[in-house]
């Protein structure tokens, strides 16, 4: 089913972004997983890197576009 612009006026797309979700949740830490190829022997379920959610969504904006994909899990 497509359901195209039905929700725009739902009041979640308008405040739930990333500048909301860095003001709530700003200081917890959490797990990134990049993009790049690995080996089980790298511990590849392992994350990458850890960061605080706020630094991580000042990182995303100040260096967009991003070449270099972390994923948050």
């Amino acid at each position: 089913m497509l359901t195209l612009n039905k929700y725009n006026k739902w009041a979640a797309c308008k405040k739930w972004n990333l500048n909301y979700i860095k003001e709530i949740a700003g200081n917890n830490i959490v797990p990134l997983y990049d993009d790049k190829p690995v080996s089980y022997k790298d511990g590849f379920n392992d994350a990458h890197t850890k960061m605080k959610l706020g630094n991580y969504v000042n990182y995303y904006n100040k260096n967009l576009p991003i070449t270099t994909y972390f994923y948050i899990t």
